[in-house]
């Protein structure tokens, strides 16, 4: 228990502390949601920014009369271009007599390739038992998981996106607790309905839930919307239909997406206007001093020396209480599209 209490206040101080090192340039016309589907798109959230993405789920089985309501959330940080810090978890869960948090996932996404129409994406984490008793997984659990997608419609107007995530837990029916291989896959298209909304539909599935004959490989099929309220917040739900008959019957989410608000942006942009301060100036002394050797005649024909060029240089480049703009990521998991800003221009 001290081991994983331990790994989770690391996970926590690099989440707290990476905003320290983020000083890169960003696109924040760009909201890399990941909800409310299954797949998760490659997009990265914008270097120095921190997006929150949470909402309430319910989900009901054939075989069982109480359902299961959870709220999960995710803490996704840009550390540097393409790359982002996570913390996850499916947080407060309800179902029967179980009640309680749920285990903690620190991790990480990378989207290492994207050219022309293709981006490709790579994940990892690390479930840590540090949930509730009865909700505690046996031991830690890795994960890792591939993205795919395409940054711009395909076909008619829809955008393709497609997951794949493996994990390895212990089923605690067999001896020595022996672990298994899980694999959880989705395909999503998504579709732009206005410059605000976006429609999604999906088939995914995950399996085993065992070693063994009993363990079953659910498959779903679900769609859901997402409407972008402002630059910083989406909105979204979704419904889904499982098709095994011992496993979840019917799914659900409603919940949002916030981009916190820039508290490095002031920070970036002070540094950037001192080094162009201390540039300017470097260069100033340089000509003044090259000037300052060159004789010009006056008019009587005597020889003085000038002046040199104005020593109060202005700055060059862009404004620097511009704002800063973050990078591409994920797609979002609403349709796994980034989300655009609407064309009224409304930040």
């Amino acid at each position: 228990m001290l081991k994983s209490i331990v790994l989770v206040a690391v996970a926590l101080l690099a989440v707290l502390t990476c905003p320290l090192l983020a000083f890169a340039d960003s696109d924040d016309d760009d909201l890399p949601t990941e909800r409310p589907s299954f797949s998760s798109g490659t997009k990265t959230v914008a270097p120095g920014r921190v997006l929150i993405q949470t909402g309430g789920n319910f989900a009901s089985s054939h075989s069982d009369t109480n359902p299961l309501y959870n709220l999960p959330t995710g803490i996704r940080f840009g550390v540097v271009k393409d790359f982002e810090l996570r913390l996850e978890s499916n947080s407060y869960t309800i179902q029967d007599k179980k009640l309680g948090f749920a285990d903690l996932q620190p991790g990480f996404k990378w989207n290492f390739f994207h050219k022309g129409n293709l981006s490709l994406g790579a994940y990892g984490g690390l479930t840590i038992p540090t949930g509730s008793r009865s909700l505690r997984e046996i031991g830690c659990m890795p994960v890792i998981g591939l993205m795919v997608d395409t940054p711009n419609p395909v076909f008619m107007g829809w955008q393709p996106q497609f997951s794949v995530l493996m994990n390895w837990p212990v089923d605690p029916n067999t001896d020595k607790n022996r672990r298994f291989t899980q694999v959880a896959w989705a395909s999503s298209f998504t579709h732009n309905i206005t410059s605000r909304m976006q429609g999604f539909w999906e088939f995914a599935g995950a399996g085993p839930t065992c070693i063994g004959p009993d363990g079953r490989c659910p498959v779903f099929v679900d769609c859901g919307l997402s409407y972008k309220v402002n630059k910083d917040l989406v909105v979204d739900c979704m419904l889904a239909h499982g098709f095994h008959h011992n496993d979840t019957r019917w799914t659900g989410t409603v919940g949002f997406t916030y981009r916190l608000p820039d508290f490095f942006k002031n920070k970036r942009a002070n540094g950037k206007l001192a080094s162009r301060h201390s540039k300017t100036a470097v260069a100033t002394v340089d000509s003044a001093e090259k000037t300052a050797e060159t004789p010009v005649k006056s008019a009587g024909d005597s020889t003085v020396l000038t002046a040199g060029v104005n020593s109060t240089p202005l700055l060059a480049g862009k404004d620097s209480n511009a704002a800063v703009q973050d990078s591409g990521v994920t797609t979002p998991s609403a349709g796994k599209s980034d989300v655009k800003p609407a064309d009224d221009g409304q930040k």
